[in-house]
């Protein structure tokens, strides 16, 4: 997963940029314009989950070496790295925010025709994001069926 999405930061889309204006109700001055800048978030976005999920195996690395040799020091450090989990419901909340507002879908192209021009919009960066919710929402049905089949026996 890391490799895919250094793939599609560094390389598919590196030099595209898509900017939205931004329009706060009640706020409304024809002299300035206000862009959001969905690539930088995007990246930044990207940057984060990946992160969460990196720290997420060095725990992983050490829960199962604390199976294996039973040592405190490792059962401390799996502790640790539970502050992580706080990061990554934040960071998959933040996947549903930023690609779900009206400027992540337009950058995504969730809006444009067929008949559109989509070289410029970040497609690819939305379609993976599309996937990391997919996926994020698979484990987390998978993983509460296997809590509640373990439950039962």
């Amino acid at each position: 997963m890391c490799w895919n999405t250094y793939n599609v930061i560094y390389y598919k889309e590196k030099d595209k940029q898509c900017e939205v204006p931004t329009f706060e109700d009640g706020w409304r001055d024809e002299n300035h314009e206000d862009y959001t800048d969905v690539a930088y978030r995007f990246k930044i976005l990207l940057y984060v989950y990946v992160t969460a999920f990196g720290i997420e195996s060095i725990r992983s690395f050490f829960t199962l070496v604390y199976l294996k040799y039973q040592t405190r020091i490792f059962y401390n450090m799996t502790l640790i790295f539970v502050a992580n989990d706080c990061l990554t419901i934040v960071a998959f909340i933040a996947l549903h925010v930023f690609r779900f507002q009206y400027s992540g879908r337009y950058c995504s192209g969730d809006y444009a025709s067929r008949e559109e021009d989509t070289t410029k919009l970040l497609t690819l960066r939305g379609q993976y994001i599309l996937l990391l919710i997919g996926l994020g929402w698979m484990v987390i049905i998978l993983s509460s069926v296997a809590l509640f089949c373990i439950r039962r026996l």
